[in-house]
């Protein structure tokens, strides 16, 4: 029975009303992640700026200085802020907003949910590894023991369970 299930693609268990929810609640998840993203882009540009007034001051201060043990604690600090500075623009770089829009994200999603047995059968490697941060919300848990362990599905599928289950 479930093997039946697996099979019958995902549109034709929603109703339209169903599939218009998802696409409403997809699009308003993207807008907030868009808006934390700036927000968290912000905040990093403004730890960057902070970063490199202290570095700047500090090399003021080298400049000014002449007794070798005080120009010595001044290096270590401008080094401790470089590695600082460059570990927040690691972060600035990693919050980037996704390349690809929402209606095309919306689109690939429910493709990918649509048949994924199909993505899976694809010799492509990409096609395998979307379906699988697609279906599981983490990586997958094996127990020597016991093996596999009950993974955890993102919430599409919960969603649809749900449905299925009236």
């Amino acid at each position: 029975m479930r093997a039946i299930r697996a099979s019958i693609p995902i549109f034709d268990l929603l109703s339209a009303q169903t599939a218009g929810l998802f696409k409403d609640l997809f699009f308003k998840a993207w807008g907030e992640r868009g808006s934390r993203t700036e927000d968290i882009a912000k905040a990093l540009r403004d730890d960057l700026r902070k970063t490199e007034q202290q570095i700047e001051q500090l090399l003021d201060r080298i400049v000014e200085s002449s007794p070798a043990w005080v120009i010595a604690a001044y290096e270590r600090r401008i080094a401790n802020l470089v590695r600082e500075k460059l570990v927040i623009i690691e972060k600035l770089q990693a919050n980037a907003f996704p390349k690809r829009g929402s209606a095309e994200q919306f689109e690939l999603a429910f493709r990918v949910r649509e048949n994924p047995h199909e993505r899976w059968a694809s010799e492509h490697l990409d096609d395998k590894k979307l379906v699988l941060k697609s279906t599981f919300a983490d990586r997958l848990a094996y127990c020597r023991n016991g093996g596999s362990r009950t993974p955890k599905t993102t919430l599409p599928f919960k969603a649809l369970e749900a449905v299925q289950g009236g």
